[in-house]
């Protein structure tokens, strides 16, 4: 979509196009939430199996219908490198987008963690918290897809992309302040759900349209690591870290995981101020 569409274009279509993979989230979620007391939770990873079949099927079939996307003449054969690191190191506006994303998983680390502790403590049986999680998965798959329906393209049309990306985090700032002060399963899920359910849509759709003024390089390459490695990294190096302070101090206190993500949001909101300037100027020399 980066290669094909105007970032006009993008502004209208990022959110639909998303909300077609939240029709799989809600239906796998509610799926879930059915079968888990039926047939057991480890007996649903059969269907985590025979649902990548057709993925991969449908994955070949797209490359065939709409082709790859084209390198220029500079970049091709992986002239400047096939991995990406020097095309990302070497750009501040790339490396901004890479914090970016590794304060989002922070955040959403310490909600995930916090959340499956209290639901862990209030549904104790391994099948009824399997059904349990179907169910807020799937509502958060409803909620995602009607963001990205309705939400993304009046918000991305009409609202400045820095208003939007300051607004994320706020939000983030709120939930995880209820949280600290009220902890308990409802308020637990809220923030997470919350999280997730704009990482789906508004923050995912908008940060798309970071890469689009971009060379291939940088669409393709240097996002790679930003947006596979670095999200996945940063999500388990977060994660591993918190467990070595627990091994650490021996237990660590409910409200420190809201805490962090209020701190790490609070942080957010520069990164986010930085990036949309200059993603500003980039726009500018585009029109150009």
């Amino acid at each position: 979509m980066n290669s094909v569409l105007t970032t006009e274009q993008a502004k209208r279509i990022n959110g639909p196009f998303c909300a077609v993979a939240s029709i799989g989230s809600f239906l796998g979620g509610t799926l879930v939430s059915k079968l888990a007391t039926v047939l057991g939770t480890e007996a649903l990873l059969l269907f985590t199996a025979g649902s990548l079949v057709p993925t991969a099927a449908l994955g070949v079939l797209a490359y065939k219908f709409g082709g790859e996307p084209k390198p220029s003449e500079e970049e091709a054969g992986g002239r400047l490198g096939h991995i990406g690191v020097r095309t990302l190191f070497r750009s501040r506006y790339l490396i901004f987008i890479g914090v970016l994303i590794i304060s989002t998983q922070i955040v959403s680390t310490v909600l995930d963690l916090r959340f499956n502790i209290l639901a862990e403590m209030e549904r104790p049986d391994t099948d009824m918290r399997t059904a349990f999680f179907g169910s807020v998965y799937g509502s958060l798959g409803l909620a995602a897809g009607i963001l990205q329906l309705v939400a993304v393209p009046l918000a991305l049309r009409f609202i400045a992309l820095r208003y939007i990306h300051l607004t994320i985090p706020l939000v983030h700032f709120v939930s995880s302040f209820i949280l600290t002060v009220s902890p308990s399963l409802r308020t637990g899920t809220a923030a997470y759900v919350i999280f997730k359910a704009l990482d789906y849509s508004l923050f995912r759709a908008g940060k798309e349209l970071f890469y689009m003024p971009l060379s291939y390089d940088s669409r393709y390459r240097a996002k790679q690591i930003i947006d596979s490695f670095g999200y996945r990294f940063s999500k388990g190096g977060s994660a591993g870290v918190i467990e070595l302070v627990r091994l650490g101090v021996g237990a660590i206190a409910g409200v420190a995981y809201s805490i962090t993500a209020m701190v790490v949001a609070v942080l957010w909101g520069p990164i986010v101020f930085g990036l949309t300037r200059m993603y500003q100027k980039l726009e500018k020399t585009e029109e150009t």
